[in-house]
């Protein structure tokens, strides 16, 4: 398989020979494809990064880096999630009505979580405020999280 990254002109010249002598027979396929990786992959990548982190940190107790990550949606996606989307508040409200009082209430919070609090469904700058508001209350707590500007945010 031949890979090729265009950066300038030549790059182009050489794909435009390398396409006119490939035999028109069905037996090739051509795929092209940006090298550009997504803000949404980048800021998962660093949400990622910091959990780990969290994690080595002792700071969560024996907490695994899923735990973390259900407990920093519920304590800061949420919040964005509640303030803009009328939808998603109003099937909060409910839910919340609805465990009033349980015994599990807070096992039925974490479920609620994990099924339907979603980082990967905010928009840019609501994924920037979380991992703002992520890397804030860490620090506050003594955390230094590595720095966000590793991994281009927008």
């Amino acid at each position: 398989m031949k890979e090729i990254i265009i950066k300038r002109g030549s790059d182009i010249e050489l794909v435009k020979i390398l396409l006119s002598n490939i035999p028109i027979d069905g037996n090739t396929v051509v795929q092209i494809k940006s090298t550009k990786t997504s803000s949404l992959a980048k800021q998962r990548s660093l949400t990622w990064r910091w959990m780990k982190e969290i994690k080595r940190s002792g700071m969560e107790g024996d907490r695994d880096k899923e735990e973390i990550y259900t407990r920093m949606k519920w304590r800061f996606a949420l919040p964005i999630m509640l303030r803009d989307s009328d939808i998603f508040r109003i099937v909060y409200n409910s839910f919340i009505k609805s465990i009033e009082g349980s015994l599990e209430y807070k096992k039925y919070c974490k479920l609620f979580t994990e099924s339907y609090i979603s980082t990967d469904k905010m928009n840019k700058e609501q994924r920037e405020e979380y991992l703002n508001n992520v890397k804030s209350y860490w620090k506050e707590k003594g955390l230094s999280l590595s720095p966000s500007n590793i991994y281009t945010l927008c």
